[in-house]
């Protein structure tokens, strides 16, 4: 009887939703995410000096840190803490589109396309 109740418990346990889905960016380390979050800030704190913060480019900004400072704390959490890393996927995932969710995809660290757009 036990034998079947620990394949029940096999069957019914799989492994934690944190880790599957923090696979999807298996190809980022964990250096790399923190470098493109220090972008990020450092884009933020360019577009306050300049002031820039009323506009929708500050907001592509935000959002783009975000993304990569909810990566980056993942990718820094203890492995064993799919609690905190399941709630903080679960906001990048609702902040990434679904296709770029899927593919693990994530936005660059600052609103690249507006430098495109005004230069």
């Amino acid at each position: 009887m036990t034998g079947w109740l620990f394949a029940l418990a096999l069957c019914v346990d799989p492994a934690p939703a944190g880790s599957i889905d923090l696979a999807r960016f298996r190809w980022c380390p964990a250096a790399h995410a923190k470098a493109q979050w220090e972008f990020g800030c450092r884009h933020l704190e360019w577009l306050e000096r300049v002031g820039g913060i009323e506009t929708d480019w500050y907001e592509d900004a935000l959002w783009c840190r975000r993304c990569w400072d909810l990566l980056d704390d993942c990718l820094r959490i203890h492995p064993h803490d799919d609690g905190a890393i399941a709630c903080k996927l679960t906001e990048l995932r609702r902040l990434l589109d679904d296709d770029d969710w899927r593919a693990g995809r994530m936005p660059p660290p600052g609103p690249l396309w507006r430098f495109r757009d005004r230069y």
